[in-house]
């Protein structure tokens, strides 16, 4: 009897084979790696199995819910376990403990039995985790971008770039991101070889993963488009551009909350009032966090300041957590706030995301950097990608259209 592995129309095909005569055959099922699956809220997977341990590397990309969980993944029936969003904190369970301030990088997570009962953070254990047994631990199959417990919604913004869920010491799922052979984007567990498809609305986003070599998570982790944006550059289809032109109607979801900017920016400028740069504002009111021109002056909140005459000049402007709360206004004009009330929906470019009052901005913007805390989270720089003008993303590798009507104007680059 011989056991054989062969390669057979691009599939990885095991064989048992006695006197030459084949007497079993599997076929692993083909796939088109990606770097990772993306939810907006709305997708999430059934994993299939109870699990008490996990690793995981994953990227939170919006705070959807300030008033609930985000969950990453988890589970809660008897006992609880998963990772969420709570009170702007990494909330881990089963006992549930907030082990860091969330913010929108990209982070590996392993926690529970099979880690000691740690919940360890980018190599860093941050919470000895005093329940210990399966019993603490839920009951029923753990989901991904959501939590699996009825009657909540739990659902999350979040990227998740591979997954490995055990049961005790046992691997019992391992994910990685992928294509199917119909091109549908799902997961597919390297324990069971099966595809595990989104029971949500909508679908999820994916980036197509440039390394062909997808037999360990170290490619995933080495190969961060994130870092190096030269696939981006050499790709005949993006034409790098001076900026983006708003008429008034155009704009751009950022898709992430931001406390901070450095941005270089012209308005159109005719005596306005609510002509926004970029923001968002909670229901409420109190809680923003943008540049508009408010009564003639350029006006930056929290916690809403006219600390300088408007003007269609080319400016700069760094304010926000990152730069303690200090607006600068071309190295010249500061003003420092001491107020740190933002708002908790996704920053919009070009007009505030307020869901009371549309204020929209007609302006031009050269770049864009936004910032969660001390930590970048979208570094927009203008293009043409297949002819579309848009913000390429340096941190995500991902491309941000046009939200509004019409078309942005631009201008080509000097060679």
């Amino acid at each position: 009897m011989s056991i054989k592995k062969v390669r057979y129309n691009s599939n990885d095909v095991s064989q048992i084979r006695i006197n030459g005569d084949i007497i079993y055959e599997h076929i692993t099922p083909t796939y088109t790696p990606v770097d990772y699956l993306e939810s907006t809220g709305t997708q999430y997977i059934d994993t299939g199995v109870v699990a008490n341990g996990i690793e995981i590397k994953y990227q939170y990309t919006s705070y959807l819910n300030s008033n609930g969980y985000n969950s990453c993944f988890g589970a809660r029936k008897g006992g609880r376990f998963g990772l969420a969003i709570w009170q702007n904190s990494f909330h881990v369970m089963p006992d549930g403990y907030n082990i860091k301030s969330m913010d929108y990088s990209q982070h590996i997570l392993k926690i529970g039995i099979v880690y000691n009962s740690t919940a360890n953070l980018d190599d860093s254990i941050y919470y000895q985790i005093p329940k210990t047994q399966p019993t603490d631990y839920a009951s029923i199959p753990c989901y991904l971008f959501c939590e699996n417990l009825p009657n909540y919604v739990t659902n999350s913004a979040v990227k998740i770039f591979y997954c490995k869920l055990y049961y005790g010491t046992e691997l019992v799922r391992d994910f990685i991101p992928v294509l199917d052979e119909n091109g549908v984007p799902c997961m597919f567990d390297r324990v069971t070889e099966t595809f595990f498809y989104n029971v949500g609305e909508g679908e999820f986003i994916y980036l197509l993963n440039n390394n062909d070599n997808n037999d360990n998570n170290d490619n995933n982790d080495n190969n961060d488009n994130n870092d190096n944006n030269d696939n981006n550059d050499n790709n005949d289809n993006i034409q790098q551009i001076d900026y983006l032109e708003s008429t008034g109607t155009q704009y751009i979801d950022t898709g992430v909350v931001a406390d901070g900017v450095d941005i270089k920016f012209q308005y159109n400028y005719t005596p306005s009032y609510d002509n926004s740069a970029f923001g968002a504002r909670d229901q409420g009111g109190s809680d923003r966090f943008g540049l508009i021109i408010c009564d003639n002056y350029f006006h930056v909140m929290p916690p809403g300041y006219n600390f300088r005459p408007a003007d269609g000049d080319v400016h700069t402007l760094t304010y926000g957590s990152k730069f303690n709360w200090t607006a600068t206004l071309d190295e010249t004009y500061t003003y420092n706030s001491g107020s740190s009330r933002v708002s908790s929906r996704s920053a919009y470019l070009f007009r505030e995301n307020d869901q009371r009052t549309v204020r929209t901005g007609s302006l031009k913007i050269f770049y864009c950097k936004l910032y969660s805390g001390n930590n970048l989270v979208r570094d927009f720089t203008p293009c043409i990608n297949n002819g579309e003008p848009c913000m390429y993303d340096a941190v995500s590798g991902d491309y941000f259209y046009n939200a509004g009507t019409g078309t942005f104007l631009y201008e080509e680059e000097d060679e």
